[in-house]
């Protein structure tokens, strides 16, 4: 093979062409930090969007199935509510750049949890409706915080910090059911 020798100019050109590659493909890929930080707004949009079903369709039941009133009342705010929370989450997300949507139904194991409380004996009802909203509560005020502090995406953080004070609010009220209703069966 016949080599020619390597002038300073081409060396340079090379070094300019390597480097016009290397800014090209760190500034088109997204970074690991990136990747997650869409993962975590994919995360909480599923998590928050499922929650949401649930609090609505086990409410639907309750006001169906409960002869308390104090449990109805619960109930019925949670389905107004949730209606409210679920529409401003989905006009955040329209007017986002995240390209997601929220979820049309709940995931496996609260589906599971809707399906044990159709099933339920009216006399265990309020009790598994209560625990389970207890439980659903306890989990969103959890996910809506960690998600106001360390969320990625402004619009989504704005919307899960103005929501904590109604989560709190209900979470509040369902602790209170569950100690009334413990006493009250006891």
């Amino acid at each position: 093979m016949n080599f020619k020798p390597l002038t300073a100019a081409s060396v340079f050109m090379a070094l300019v062409a390597a480097s016009i590659f290397m800014s090209m493909t760190y500034f088109a890929a997204p970074t690991l930090a990136q990747a997650a930080a869409s993962t975590q707004t994919a995360d909480f949009v599923r998590k928050a969007s499922i929650g949401n079903i649930f609090e609505i369709e086990s409410s639907k039941l309750a006001v169906a199935r409960t002869s308390a009133k104090d449990v109805k009342n619960f109930a019925l705010m949670m389905m107004a509510d949730h209606t409210q929370l679920g529409d401003q989450l989905k006009k955040t997300l329209a007017s986002s750049d995240t390209g997601l949507s929220v979820a049309e139904k709940p995931d496996d194991q609260l589906q599971k949890t809707l399906d044990s409380l159709k099933a339920a004996p009216t006399t265990a009802f309020d009790n598994l409706y209560v625990q389970a909203q207890s439980k659903a509560h306890d989990d969103a005020v959890s996910l809506f915080a960690d998600y106001a502090d360390s969320g990625d995406n402004m619009d989504l953080k704005n919307f899960a910090s103005s929501a904590i004070p109604t989560l709190k609010k209900h979470q509040e009220l369902v602790h209170s059911l569950t100690q009334s209703h413990m006493i009250s069966r006891q």
